[in-house]
């Protein structure tokens, strides 16, 4: 009894959670089209907001990774060696006989994605060894293709290859000027923003678009958009939206008014921790 109520518990706790984070996402789709579809969010009415809500997905370990990139490729190998002769002798022992004694358990998906150019017909042998070679060539390039998805997953689990705040910060360390428009959506994606002329306000933009805002006066809930034009745009549900464009200089980004009037200045910190509203005051 004690598990099914606690399972129950469970349950009813994710349900609860992810309800609310549907809503709000859902009322952030208006935000934008100046449509309120949810009672406004007054700041600090949500003391503690959960920020940057991401399903979890199971890490792969970076070697097993490689270790499948290269069963496929191995299988890949031993099919350009295909006995077609035999094969064609054999009629529907085929696969038992030839195709499973150079199989390593990694090509059913393979088999899956090709299945469509499978041929049984062995009434004209040079037909069936045309299309037969079609068959296993989609095999072979289906494998390589997944070896190749394995390996670019290795990469990133390894942090090469990966785009980050990190890296992007890295590179605007000793410039100047104008920020574009595809180095804010990199720069956005997942940091916290400080800013440094008072009023303890802290933006946290999220990869989705969302993200909250905590100032003075309490936190509320986000959103964000970069414009083709490269201005930086963000939505609460108890104001208008504004836009700013962004420049750097000396690391620190300022968010200029249409006018070209400088409202804020902001340090960037490439993560979201769980206290986010701190993070601004924490040593760097």
């Amino acid at each position: 009894m004690t598990s099914v109520v606690s399972i129950r518990a469970i349950r009813r706790h994710f349900f609860v959670v992810s309800t609310r984070a549907a809503l709000a996402r859902f009322a952030l789709s208006f935000a934008f089209a100046g449509k309120w579809v949810l009672p406004v969010l007054a700041a600090g009415l949500m003391p503690d907001l959960e920020v940057c809500e991401s399903k979890i997905i199971p890490m792969v370990p970076r070697g097993e990774l490689l270790a499948r990139a290269e069963d496929l490729r191995d299988s890949a190998d031993r099919f350009r060696h295909y006995d077609y002769d035999r094969c064609y002798r054999l009629g529907r022992s085929c696969f038992n006989e030839v195709d499973s004694k150079i199989m390593n358990g990694v090509e059913r998906d393979s088999y899956s994605a090709c299945r469509h150019l499978e041929t049984t017909n062995r009434g004209d042998q040079v037909d069936w060894l045309r299309k037969k070679q079609i068959f296993v060539g989609c095999l072979i390039a289906d494998m390589e293709k997944r070896a190749q998805s394995f390996e670019d997953k290795a990469k990133d689990a390894n942090g090469v290859g990966r785009v980050t705040v990190s890296t992007v910060l890295g590179d605007l360390e000793r410039r100047s000027g104008v920020v574009d428009a595809a180095t804010l959506k990199r720069l956005a994606g997942g940091s916290t923003w400080c800013s440094t002329r008072g009023g303890n306000e802290v933006r946290v933009l999220c990869e989705d678009g969302s993200g909250a805002l905590a100032d003075g006066k309490g936190q509320k809930v986000i959103s964000w958009q970069v414009e083709p034009d490269g201005r930086l745009c963000f939505v609460t549900f108890d104001g208008p939206q504004t836009c700013y464009s962004v420049s750097i200089n000396g690391g620190l980004f300022a968010l200029h008014a249409p006018d070209g009037r400088v409202l804020d200045v902001v340090r960037i910190v490439p993560r979201v921790e769980a206290s986010w509203s701190e993070s601004c005051s924490k040593p760097r």
